[in-house]
């Protein structure tokens, strides 16, 4: 596929999705076990039913017998939820990282804390404060 777009001087820049299927189906053949990324399928548009034809897609390649593992990186879609709601799922919401973000913050203010280069060190009262402003702003990302 690469040798044909080259002698075609790569005319297109983008994989038709029949190309994009036949890439994805080669790759797999090449190896014994494939875990997928897929990131931000909430931006394709929900309109021309891009990703839902992604979505069935997978799900015929996970039905295929292939050592297949898909990781989808997203906001949550009705329009495509629904579909993987049968399949092994776990889904995780910005909700579930609050307290990781906020040990984060607790753990990088701790670490500047006391540092001679301040001219007074941070109160315990002002390292909460800062802790809880920036785990409110995160809204969990």
């Amino acid at each position: 596929m690469y040798r044909e777009k080259e002698e075609k001087h790569f005319a297109s820049n983008e994989l038709s999705y029949k190309e994009a299927e036949e890439l994805l189906k080669a790759l797999l053949k090449a190896y014994d076990s494939t875990i997928l990324v897929l990131d931000a399928l909430d931006e394709c548009n929900p309109r021309d039913k891009g990703r839902l034809n992604l979505v069935n897609y997978f799900r015929k390649l996970l039905e295929g017998g292939h050592n297949l593992k898909i990781l989808i990186a997203s906001r949550s879609a009705e329009d495509y939820a629904y579909r993987l709601k049968d399949d092994t799922n776990i889904e995780i919401g910005a909700a579930d990282n609050i307290e990781d973000i906020r040990k984060y913050i607790r753990s990088s203010i701790e670490k500047d804390k006391d540092k001679e280069s301040r001219e007074k060190p941070l109160s315990d009262e002002l390292v909460q404060e800062i802790i809880e402003t920036l785990t409110e702003k995160s809204q969990g990302m």
